[in-house]
């Protein structure tokens, strides 16, 4: 199976020590740059991935971080084991020497080593609307279906996934990666490719917490809804609050917590 790997470790049980052979997440780097019209290459650095769907992984990337806005953007893509190589039809709206995004990315961390957080604030996400309604139970339905997509996980216990869910409940597309930052890009790249960027009327759901640079994908891409299994912080509430995002947290079979924008959550 592309991204694991098989390691020998003791397991100790009781007072019983045995060696077993186990299942773990491969994490690799990815270098990553963006060549211009000119012939200039930008490099963005490299991120610690699960190897498997980079070409995604750089798109979701760079759409994220404003630097492309539509997959027409691209001219094409060189892909090799550890790099990434996208040409770029227009300008890119940075400065390689001065105003690099991103310096060094790892699957923990979506936004260490970034210049300034100002490059993120100044990205905005589409309108969103208001008439997006969904159920209740609908919120309990999309959690019960989680684990059967999560092969990664159910192989390693080492993964986060990423789904993309219609207001019909049903799974449309999914995306895993040992960074939650890494899978949630992998998913924004395959939406890129088919053109559906920005969404505007479907839930996007997590395995981790909702941290600030989840959230900031989140309104890039133009989702409405956003449900964690975990935790959200702060300043993602305040995002949510402010960009009209519904954020719900500890989201469970049968529980879950609405933090912002309650009205597109309707009872049964």
């Amino acid at each position: 199976m592309t991204g694991v790997e098989e390691v020998n470790v003791k397991q100790v049980t009781g007072n019983s020590i045995v060696n077993i052979n186990d299942d773990v997440c491969v994490e690799t780097p990815l270098s990553i740059s963006i060549i211009d019209p000119q012939n200039n290459e930008h490099s963005l650095g490299i991120t610690m991935r699960t190897p498997g769907d980079d070409e995604n992984l750089a798109l979701g990337l760079i759409y994220s971080e404003g630097l492309i806005n539509s997959n027409d953007d691209v001219k094409k893509i060189i892909s090799n084991d550890n790099s990434i190589e996208i040409i770029l039809k227009s300008n890119i709206p940075i400065n390689a020497q001065t105003d690099r995004k991103l310096i060094l990315s790892t699957s923990s961390c979506g936004i260490c080593g970034k210049e300034s957080i100002s490059n993120f604030l100044h990205l905005h996400g589409p309108e969103l609307s208001e008439s997006v309604l969904v159920d209740y139970n609908l919120i309990t339905h999309c959690v019960s279906k989680l684990h059967s997509e999560q092969l990664l996980f159910n192989k390693t216990g080492g993964s986060h996934a990423t789904w993309h869910f219609s207001n019909d409940g049903e799974i449309i597309f999914f995306s895993e990666d040992v960074g939650r930052h890494n899978s949630f890009d992998k998913l924004i790249g395959k939406l890129l490719k088919l053109n559906q960027l920005p969404i505007t009327n479907q839930i996007v759901l997590v395995s981790g917490r909702i941290s600030f640079e989840i959230m900031h994908k989140v309104r890039r891409a133009g989702y409405t809804i956003i449900i964690g299994l975990g935790a959200p912080t702060g300043l993602s509430i305040n995002i949510a609050i402010e960009h009209g995002i519904t954020l719900i947290g500890f989201a469970k079979n049968n529980s879950f917590t609405i933090y912002s924008h309650p009205k597109r959550i309707i009872a049964p």
